[in-house]
């Protein structure tokens, strides 16, 4: 699944603007936000990803074989999902 929005805006706010593109916290916190940065694009591409997969369920919803088919990617995406968001949420309490 995707990131709930108190999780999105939880990680907008570990970005926090400019001024904190290199914390004071020296380079390990640089590397985790990067980081973060990076999974929360992810997870936002496997929610469009899994959005198109709803509009192309509803399409097919006459063909059985295409429904397993698209049933199956669907939840391939929505266990990556889960995995990238177990992460960031650990980093983001690494982070504090």
């Amino acid at each position: 699944t995707a990131a709930t929005p108190s999780e999105k805006t939880a990680a907008s706010s570990l970005r926090g603007g400019p001024e904190s593109a290199k914390p004071k916290g020296g380079g390990q916190d640089w590397k985790a936000r990067k980081e973060l940065d990076r999974l929360e694009r992810r997870l936002e591409k496997l929610a469009r990803q899994e959005a198109e997969l709803h509009e192309r369920l509803a399409a097919h919803a006459t063909d059985y074989a295409k429904l397993q088919e698209l049933d199956g990617r669907l939840k391939e995406i929505q266990a990556e999902a889960a995995g990238i968001e177990e992460e960031w949420l650990m980093l983001a309490e690494d982070l504090g």
